[in-house]
């Protein structure tokens, strides 16, 4: 993989602790908590404030200020998802490749980080380990996937956040 040519990007996301990243498309996040919110806030406002994310994520995510939503789609037709009063950017796959996105994060769905993960696109992942059960949901295959990787883990005031590094050093 040479990184020169692909932006790489981060990925923030959260999981609970039994493995799943939403208990399903429509999901708010609201089980994540004040913590997880904060420390989201504070991985997505640093540097390049492009977020990408599927289209169930868009749909789902609240306006974020100073951060501005990419909803990727994995057709060749993009343009604008009008969403609450605001528009949200929609992009092809295939346009990530574009040195808009270098440092840009992504945060979800499940489905999408594993492809970009897969594609050499992620060179880190900030994972919020939420400790909460949810006992069914989406994301457990990308979970598993991510135990390929090392990571490091910090304790944010109680908050477990495992950074992955997935630029190589597989176990």
């Amino acid at each position: 993989m040479n990184w020169n040519k692909k932006p790489f990007m981060n990925l923030v996301m959260a999981q609970s602790s039994d493995g799943y990243f939403a208990t399903g498309l429509d999901d708010d996040m609201s089980w994540t908590g004040k913590k997880d919110k904060l420390a989201f806030k504070l991985l997505t406002s640093e540097g390049n404030t492009n977020l990408l994310c599927g289209l169930n994520t868009a749909y789902n995510m609240p306006e974020l200020k100073n951060r501005r939503i990419w909803a990727v789609r994995s057709g060749d037709q993009a343009g604008w998802i009008a969403k609450d009063g605001f528009l949200i950017n929609e992009i092809t796959y295939k346009q990530i490749n574009n040195k808009t996105f270098k440092g840009a994060k992504v945060i979800g769905g499940p489905k999408f980080a594993e492809s970009v993960i897969k594609d050499g696109y992620i060179k880190y992942a900030y994972i919020s380990i939420i400790d909460k059960k949810l006992k069914s949901g989406i994301g457990k295959n990308l979970s598993e996937y991510l135990t390929k990787f090392q990571y490091t883990s910090i304790n944010f005031d109680g908050l477990e956040i495992r950074k992955y590094r997935l630029k190589g050093e597989k176990k």
